[in-house]
């Protein structure tokens, strides 16, 4: 029979490849949530990484901004160090000029004597440097175009100047040894006291009055001859120095003598009359003192 001699068809050779598969190969567990549990922390860890290279185009940034710029900003550094070191050079030096400008003022050009004790120079010196600040705040204000303050400053940074080129006078003529000196007016004998005060010497009447002749006598010797025209001319008058000559000079040294002594006494006569009631401009004076007082004292 023709049917029975005829191959098998290849399909059933497949069929029978497969069904031997299934029976040769386990089958593989299908995965349960308690392992997708046991996985979470794989997959927290891959969040952090992921995070992690995320944060790193930003690192990368900024060490290409760095590498770029890194050296521009080294170079800007660096001049804006050096420029603030001039502008401090600058100051000092502004202020030192001002402060020997203010010496050679008072003791080359007017010839006061030398200040003593040398510390005392210090509130001169802040003065000095507050009129230099001044200067150098209107000078700012200038580059601002803000005329008004200048001008302000300006004129503030001159009346500093001025009232401690005033004061230093005061302070190197009220010397205890300094016999010759006496007060145009109450604000001068104020000053002066108190400046002598601070040497020791008691604000007393007595105390600034009562000097012998031979003090004055002394004082006006210990001089060349030629610096006594000035004291002749506020104690004399016109007639009495038209009259002076080589013969009666002597004589005349001990009438200023006498008047320099008799114009101490008025002069503390009146200063105590104006503490009693003083007026607008003897407060401000006696404000404007203070600073230099208190830390003279503390010296």
């Amino acid at each position: 029979m023709m049917d029975s001699d005829e191959p098998e068809l290849p399909k059933f050779r497949l069929r029978e490849q497969a069904g031997r598969k299934e029976k040769t190969e386990p089958l593989q567990p299908i995965a349960t949530s308690t392992e997708e549990n046991a996985k979470k922390p794989l997959e927290l860890r891959e969040a952090s990484e992921l995070t992690l290279s995320n944060d790193e185009p930003m690192d990368s940034t900024a060490n290409i901004l760095d590498q770029a710029y890194g050296a521009i900003n080294k170079a800007r550094a660096r001049r804006d160090r050096i420029s603030s070191f001039y502008r401090g050079l600058i100051v000092v030096a502004t202020y030192l000029s001002f402060f020997a400008a203010t010496l050679a003022f008072a003791h080359v050009y007017k010839r006061w004597p030398i200040l003593e004790p040398a510390e005392w120079y210090l509130p001169f010196f802040i003065s000095a440097a507050i009129s230099a600040w001044l200067c150098l705040k209107s000078i700012t204000f200038c580059r601002d175009r803000s005329l008004s303050l200048a001008i302000f400053g300006i004129f503030l940074a001159g009346l500093t100047a001025y009232w401690n080129i005033y004061l230093l006078e005061y302070a190197t003529n009220s010397s205890s040894s300094n016999v010759l000196w006496t007060p145009e007016n109450v604000d001068n004998l104020l000053i002066s006291s108190e400046f002598s005060a601070l040497r020791g010497i008691p604000e007393s009447k007595a105390a600034y009055t009562q000097l012998p002749q031979k003090s004055y006598h002394e004082a006006f010797y210990s001089i060349p001859r030629n610096e006594w025209r000035p004291y002749f001319q506020i104690f004399l008058s016109r007639e009495e120095l038209e009259n002076i000559n080589v013969l009666n000079i002597h004589d005349y040294v001990q009438t200023v003598s006498m008047r320099m002594h008799e114009k101490r006494g008025e002069a503390w006569d009146a200063l105590q009359e104006e503490i009693k009631q003083p007026s607008l401009e003897f407060r401000i004076r006696q404000t404007f003192l203070e600073p230099y007082l208190w830390l003279l004292h503390r010296l």
